[in-house]
This record gives structure tokens, sequence and C-alpha cells, in this order.
């Protein structure tokens, strides 16, 4: 599949007309237009709609602008861990420090009509990964309309982690926590941090207010990548697993709908909905396959998996996703897809 970044950026879907995947882009409806007769049947519910809503005011365009002149666009979902705003996207997006300063961010680009949308400008990349395709990184100004978003904090998502170096240096970053196959990992910034020389660590946690640290056991270094690298850890607080950005109003169920929230071709924001076609760990990467349509553009996208559990995946029901890759398909492992698309979505637990 395809990474799906866009080098256009269009007011209107219908004017997209160099699309090959999805050329008259049927089943895209602009945020501001969805509505709840565009949920499967047995998810027609106000609470339903409404969490939808909620999390899709935190997707974002992105625009980055690069060397040689040109502009990739994308999309990111924002996030508030302690004091600080945190847009989440692909690593295909924003891929280097000099990418995040190179972004605009755009909130509300809603519909063609959106008169409203507030713009900020990337400030600092805190992390990325090329495997998990999964990158973070901060904005300034923070626009007053997110402020009153009263957004939930994740802090307990995010440990304070102190590597101790046998050249007694210190390294001190902001880790995010995941939890697969059994173990919980802190992925941290590779940036500044030298693994040979690594001697020790620590971990804390943090409640919401800060006025207490939690600390876990440092086993050992789990995963080595490019960018990150991985911290097993035990000792994990009781209150990790209860962490989450929000909290689905539907109960643990077996299934659940993909819902994708994102800006094709670096448009206004659309919606779109299929089937799930397969959910599989791919290392220590939850995947979601699925059939909602999608367009270069899209990558960085918010995935909710709406009526259903996720919770073998990333611990919590509902866990967002985040959009990577997608193609034309018109089957999927000798599957129909009806929608002629196939998409692949990243589980994230920030």
């Amino acid at each position: 599949m395809k990474a799906e970044i866009s080098t256009e950026s269009v007011p209107r879907l219908d004017l997209a007309s160099t699309c090959t995947k999805n050329p008259n882009h049927e089943g895209f409806v602009n945020f501001d237009d969805f509505n709840i007769s565009h949920l499967p049947l047995p998810l027609r519910r106000e609470d339903y709609f409404k969490y939808i809503q909620i999390l899709g005011n935190r997707v974002v365009r992105l625009a980055v602008q690069k060397e040689d002149g040109g502009c990739i666009y994308g999309s990111g979902f924002l996030y508030k861990v302690g004091p600080l705003y945190v847009i989440a996207t692909n690593d295909h997006v924003i891929g280097s420090e000099e990418d995040a300063r190179n972004c605009t961010v755009d909130f509300f680009f809603n519909s063609p009509e959106s008169p409203n949308t507030d713009s900020s400008y990337g400030e600092s990349l805190l992390g990325g990964s090329d495997q998990q395709d999964l990158s973070l990184f901060t904005f300034k100004p923070v626009p007053k309309r997110v402020e009153e978003m009263n957004l939930f904090d994740n802090s307990g998502m995010s440990p304070y982690v102190s590597v101790h170096h046998d050249d007694l240096s210190v390294t001190q970053r902001r880790g995010y926590v995941c939890k697969t196959r059994g173990k919980w990992l802190v992925m941290v910034s590779r940036r500044d941090l030298y693994v040979d020389k690594l001697v020790s660590c620590e971990i804390n946690f943090m409640r919401e207010n800060g006025c207490q640290t939690y600390p876990a056991t440092f086993v050992g270094i789990s995963r080595i990548e490019e960018k990150m690298i991985g911290l097993e850890i035990t000792d994990v607080p009781d209150f990790v697993p209860s962490v989450g950005s929000s909290a689905a109003p539907w109960p643990n169920g077996r299934d659940f709908v993909p819902v994708v929230i994102a800006h094709p071709h670096g448009g206004p924001k659309q919606v779109t909905v299929g089937k799930t076609m397969a959910v599989e760990m791919e290392g220590f990467v939850g995947k979601i396959y699925h059939t909602a349509r999608t367009c270069p553009g899209s990558s960085g996208g918010l995935v909710i998996t709406v009526g259903g559990d996720a919770s073998s995946y990333v611990r919590y029901t509902a866990g967002p996703a985040i959009h990577c890759e997608g193609d034309k398909a018109d089957t999927f492992r000798a599957v129909p897809t009806e929608t002629g698309n196939i998409g692949a979505s990243i589980f994230v637990s920030i």
C-alpha cells in the first residue's frame, strides 16, 4: 500500500480532478455536513454521533514546506500532555525536526465555507518512529478555541525518562507508553541518547496535577530504531491502564466500524465510513485493515473504532488509530472491499 500524502491542496474535493483512486469522491462527507444518518443503522445513536464530532474537531490539516520549494499535505490529531499540546501524525508526514518547524497546522478547516480556520506553526519534534509510522510534535501559538476544548490531560501516558550514561551525562525526555504482547514499553526519542553508553534509566509517571511521582522499574532495552528506543518496564502504576484521551459511549463488543476523519487532497475535513477487514499485530504495532475511502492527504488522519472493542490491541476500548497508507483494491485477501479501497491504520496509545 502507498503512503497517502498529497502535493496539492484543493478548496473542494470536486476540484481534485487528477485523483485516480476515488475520481468522483463518492462516500466522502464534509465534516460539517456529517450527521447521524451517515452511520450504519445499528450505530445511529446520538451519543455515538457526539463522540465522533468531539474527536473529529481535533483533526487538523498539515502543510509541510520542503527544501525544494514544494509542499506536502497530510493530516494529524491533537492531544494534550501536561501543559503541552501535541500533534500526532505519520513519520512519513513529519519525519524530522526540519519538517516540524516548516509545518503549518490548520484547525477547524471543516468545509469549503469554513471562515474561521485557525493556523499555528510547528515548533519541535518530540519523537518519531519509522517502524510504527508515528510522529509527535508541538506547535505554537495555541489557538484560543483549542484551549477552550478542555482536552483530557494524557500526562499519565507520557512518563518522564532520565537516561544515565557511563560518562555521567544524563539525557531527560518525555516518552510515551504502550503495551504489546503483555509487555509495557516506554518509547523515547534517541536524540542525545547513547545506547552503547547507557548505564541506567529512571522512569517516573505523574498524576494529572503533577504533585506526586510514581516510579516504574526499568528492565532493559526492548527495541532499537533509527529514531526511537523502546525501554521495557514493570511496576506500572495502576492508574496508567485507565488513562485515555476519551471514554467511548459503547460497551465492549467484538466488532467495530472504522470511521476515518482526515483532509484528503489537502482540502476541507472529510468523513468516510467503511468495514473492518482484519486486525493484526505486526511486530509491536496493532494495525486495522479497513475499507473506508481515503486519498492522498489522508495520512495521519484519525480512525475511530466505533461500536466495538479495541482493548486487546491498545488496552482501551475505542482506542484511536492513525491512518497511514491505502490503495485501490476491489478485494482484500479474496474478500470484496465494496468501496474499491483498502487502507491500513495503526492503533496508538497516547
